[in-house]
């Protein structure tokens, strides 16, 4: 063995890391007969090693290799054919093809462990992804995870909704305001697609299967990005495998759960990578297809994140953080910072163009969002020329990284001077990012009940956990020697973790570097309990860790990973369910909570079952309820699910008011459904607010125009209308409170209903009822269906449609016994009358007025005590009843009795008989053709008339209301009047006479 053979062996047995730098060194020296420090893969320090040592020596003011046979043997590299020396000369095996340069996995029979292994952990990143399946697929509905998702299907389904084919690409340039500064890229995509794979038809499924894709296609990505990194197909593998099983991803990902999260990890999975291509290969190369092909991929990717998503400037953050610190890096190892970023340089160059130019043609996203690429590229220009100079004045690295923290301070400062309106747009993503409260995913991945360390555990189990310290061994690397592919990753890693204890949004995106990082730290572990080789990036080979051997084994190199012996296998297995379990156990347990369960789906099915049946449109179905649950509602009833704001805004304020009378009259014409939820309010419901009223076990009965129309199986959801109510008025003989029970009918059950009426000062009750059913209060029994709480029939056991008996003696109103149509008293008084109280008018604008429908058929009595007939010279008649559309009884001051119908004519059916100073009892009926004038029992009057509908107005007077004193005033007294929606038959007239 040579002196220069020994101390390369002594060398790599001190640094194995130094293996890799020596082959190239030796393709470099055999391709050069001497080369410059510029040319090799090696920082100041190592490099000057090499010369101290021997290894390399100076001739002719360059360098060369001291004895290259001697390095290669110490290698155990093969000596090369001339033709693999003249295609190393020519760079041909530098690149070699693209997809090795990508270290895709290679289907072939040579690699069938490593293939197994792959398609395997991919199987795991299918599997949990799709366990949402019998949740998501129901009969002829695709249900989507979580309130979100809707959004976004809601835009799909309009946009393919209002385009014309697969050949439509318009839906690019029509996209919603709702969504152009939003997620514009995932809404138009999506709607493509749906329109190649059936149009409006294909909504559903595309959305509920684009996330288990993008799973897919992400963890290749970060497969690739694994291997690429490492040099170690285990990596890559272990990578993916966890990626399958991490909660924080994989419920973002899972079957069904559409929201934009899923769509942004492969453009971000992609950037990564292309940088990680672009800035590991040696920058000494010459500038092939291949290396501008991952400059192009890298402007797909950053075009994407940022057309994707309004917040997608935040994923660019640390491309910016990365040139800040490989610059000096370049610079340190002597290396040219602007032949080592230029491709990287143009591909973010490429996807400024694109993205302004899409801003600019199709409106899509702020002046912000369209601008970050733009000033990327502007920064990192600026930052690789300062390296460039510093470079060729020697300047230090450290000097240099103090340079680059100046001038950026120095333009963030010009930014915010020269451009205040794009400050001020920053500033409210930036307050939106760090300042947003109640939504789940605004919270902090430490934040919740079990603490700071369960958090994460729930969201990456133990895999972030194992990834922190490689995260942190990966900055390292970069520092202590030139590893640009690590400082990448490791600033990702770290940016995105910083994100995610500000908003827990960014987990899945926290995931993809965890997983690398975690996949790496398997491999490490596996090593260090002697279960398989070290991982390349510690000196080990990926071919021996298969076999469970140590770094420093004599290893024959082979093409592929060899299948572990049993007993390796089984410890592997279970080393891999140890840092797994928590991810395998949680990961279902973070899709049963985004889930639509069965109880809410069936509801939506119900109200859109009832809704059609009444053949109701929006917004009379409009489904009122939690925010969170809201857009789920609203898309299977009405089909409106793009926004929330109303139930955000009004939903907590409604169920905490104890006023239910003002809700309705708010909420009757906005909505048609209340769907309210057991625990709905966090307190249960302070008593007597509408959230206690409507969960009660008389639900909703107290609110008197709440209609539960349902309730699931377990009574934990409820869904109720809003309805006028029917009402149960009567009398209570002995004061005091009466019972109301019943069985009310709910989607076709009866429940048992009790409930305690307390009448008024005058022993009266007006109960409303918004629920049918039969009701017993007392011995009465009223029987009332839908259509009677629909319009407000009344139900009372006193006969007709209102019965003033004014038996109150004293204060402003009149009480109606039979339908609550009560009467408010406008200036006669109370006086003794016939048998008990009664009112006297003194024919100065006095009377008393109520509520009344307009009646077809009627029959009016009342006891009467006229003091006066004559009137002045231009006064002959004095009003007894008058209604908004006319009068209907008159006394003449001849003694006449005049009857006319109101709303239709001034013809009247006379009558004589009316006397002054005492009580007689008066009765006018009308059956729609035959009108009749009763005096104390006896008829007085009839004919035949041919009239159009009836309109008493709304209201009834007894006595009339006057500008001028005495015009047409009732002089004298009334007692006890009764009015009927039907003719009363005369022998019912000598009860009432009585």
């Amino acid at each position: 063995m040579t002196d220069v053979e020994a101390t390369t062996a002594e060398l790599l047995a001190e640094k194995p890391a130094l293996a890799d730098g020596l082959k190239e060194l030796l393709d470099v020296d055999a391709a050069e007969e001497t080369w410059t420090y510029e040319d090799v893969p090696f920082d100041s320090g190592t490099f000057g090693e090499l010369v101290s040592r021997g290894v390399v020596e100076k001739r002719d003011g360059e360098y060369t290799l001291a004895d290259r046979e001697a390095v290669r043997r110490a290698l155990g590299v093969e000596q090369e054919t001339d033709e693999e020396m003249a295609g190393t000369a020519s760079g041909s095996s530098s690149a070699g093809s693209f997809f090795e340069d990508i270290s895709m996995p290679d289907l072939r029979v040579q690699r069938p462990v490593a293939t197994l292994g792959l398609v395997g952990a991919l199987a795991l990143v299918v599997l949990f992804r799709v366990l949402p399946w019998p949740a998501v697929f129901r009969g002829e509905d695709v249900v989507l995870s979580g309130n979100d998702p809707y959004f976004y299907r809601y835009f799909v389904h309009q946009l393919v909704e209002g385009s014309t084919g697969p050949l439509d690409f318009s839906i690019f340039s029509a996209v919603p305001d709702g969504i152009s500064h939003g997620e514009p890229l995932m809404v138009a995509m999506l709607s493509w697609v749906s329109m190649v794979l059936g149009g409006t038809s294909a909504v559903g499924g595309v959305l509920a299967w684009f996330p288990v894709v993008s799973a897919v296609v992400t963890a290749l990505l970060v497969y690739v990005l694994a291997v690429r990194v490492t040099e170690d197909r285990r990596v890559g593998i272990a990578a993916v495998a966890l990626l399958a099983i991490m909660p924080g991803h994989a419920f973002r990902t899972g079957l069904g759960f559409a929201d934009h999260h899923a769509f942004d990890y492969p453009w971000l999975a992609l950037t990564a990578l292309a940088v990680v291509s672009l800035v590991g290969r040696d920058g000494r190369e010459r500038l092939d297809w291949r290396t501008w092909a991952w400059g192009v991929a890298l402007g797909v990717g950053v075009a994407g994140q940022t057309l994707a998503w309004d917040a997608g400037p935040l994923l660019l953050v640390p491309l910016g953080l990365f040139v800040v610190g490989a610059v000096p890096s370049w610079v340190r190892a002597g290396r040219s910072p602007a032949r080592e970023a230029s491709v990287f340089v143009g591909g973010l160059g490429l996807a400024a163009v694109v993205v302004l130019a899409v801003h600019t043609q199709w409106g899509w996203h702020t002046r912000v969002v369209a601008l970050a690429p733009v000033l990327l590229v502007g920064g990192s220009v600026v930052l690789v020329g300062l390296g460039e100079v510093a470079r060729r004045f020697e300047v230090s690295a450290r000097s240099l990284l103090g340079g680059e923290v100046l001038i950026g301070g120095v333009g963030f400062a010009a930014v915010w001077t020269l451009f205040p309106a794009f400050v001020d747009e920053l500033g409210r993503g930036v307050d939106f990012l760090v300042s947003t409260e109640g939504i789940a995913e605004t919270t902090s991945i430490f934040s919740g009940e079990l603490g700071s360390i369960i958090g994460p555990i729930f969201l990456f189990g133990f895999a972030l956990f194992l990834a922190l310290p490689y995260m942190g061994w990966a900055l390292w690397q970069n520092y202590r020697g030139l590893a640009p592919s690590w400082l990448l990753v490791g600033v990702y890693g770290w940016w995105f973790l910083l994100l995610s204890v500000i908003q827990i949004r960014f987990a899945g995106q926290l995931a993809l570097f965890t997983a690398v990082f975690g996949g790496l730290g398997f491999v490490h572990v596996a090593a260090w309990v002697d279960l398989a080789a070290y991982p390349r990036p510690f000196g080990g080979s990926e071919e021996s860790g298969s076999r469970g051997l140590s770094s420093d084994e004599d290893i024959e190199e082979t093409d592929d990973l060899e299948m572990p012996e049993r007993r390796q296998a089984l410890s592997l297995i279970g080393l891999g369910l140890g840092v797994g379990s928590l991810g395998i156990l949680n990961t279902p347990i973070k899709h049963s909570q985004l889930l639509i369960d069965e109880s809410m789906y069936e509801a939506a099915r119900f109200m859109r079952e009832y809704s059609a049946e009444r053949e109701w449109e929006y917004p009379e179905n409009y489904v009122f309820s939690q925010w969170g649950r809201n857009r789920v509602y609203n898309w299977f009833v009405n089909g409106e699910a793009r926004s929330y704001g109303y139930a955000q805004s009004n939903f907590g304020e409604f169920l905490a008011s104890a006023d239910g009378e003002e809700w309705y009259e708010r909420l009757r014409d906005r909505a048609g459904f209340v769907a309210i939820e057991e625990g709905d309010m966090s307190n249960g419901g302070q008593a007597g607010t509408i959230y206690d009223q409507l969960w009660s076990d008389g639900y909703g009965i107290e609110t008197d125009h709440y209609r539960a129309v349902w309730s699931d199986g377990e009574d934990s959801l409820r869904v109720f209308t809003f309805v006028p109510g029917a009402r149960i008025v009567g009398a209570v003989p002995n004061g005091g409170a009466v019972t109301i029970d019943g069985d009310a009918e709910i989607d076709g059950d009866s429940r048992p209903i009790s409930g305690t009426i307390d009448p008024d000062d005058t022993g009266l009750f007006d109960e409303r009822v918004p629920l049918p059913g039969a009701y017993t209060v007392g011995d009465w029994e009223a029987r009332v269906s839908e259509q009677d709480v629909s319009e407000e029939t009344v139900f009372s056991p006193f006969e007709g449609e209102a019965h003033w008996s004014f038996e109150e003696g004293s204060g402003e109103w009149v009480y109606d016994q039979a339908g609550g149509l009560h009467g408010r008293i406008h200036g006669p008084e109370w006086v003794d009358g016939r048998n008990g109280p009664a009112l006297a008018f003194e024919g100065q604008s006095d009377y008393v007025e109520a509520p009344i429908e307009s009646l077809q058929e009627f029959t009016i009595s009342l006891w009467a005590y006229p003091t006066a007939l004559d009137m002045t010279e231009n006064n002959d008649f004095r009003h007894i009843v008058h209604t908004a559309g006319g009068s209907i009884l008159i006394f003449e001051d001849n003694g006449r009795i005049s009857f006319r119908l109101p709303g239709v004519g001034s013809d009247r059916l006379i009558a004589d008989g009316i006397r002054t100073n005492r009580w007689q009892h008066v009765a006018i009926t009308f059956d729609g053709t035959v009108r009749t004038v009763y005096l104390d029992g006896e008829q007085r009057a009839r004919d035949e008339v041919s009239v159009g509908n009836l309109d008493w107005g709304g209201q009834i007077r007894l006595g009339n209301r006057f500008e001028t004193p005495s015009e047409h005033g009732y002089a004298g007294l009334l007692d006890d009047a009764r009015i009927y929606d039907r003719v009363v038959s005369p022998a019912e007239m000598s009860d009432d006479s009585e």
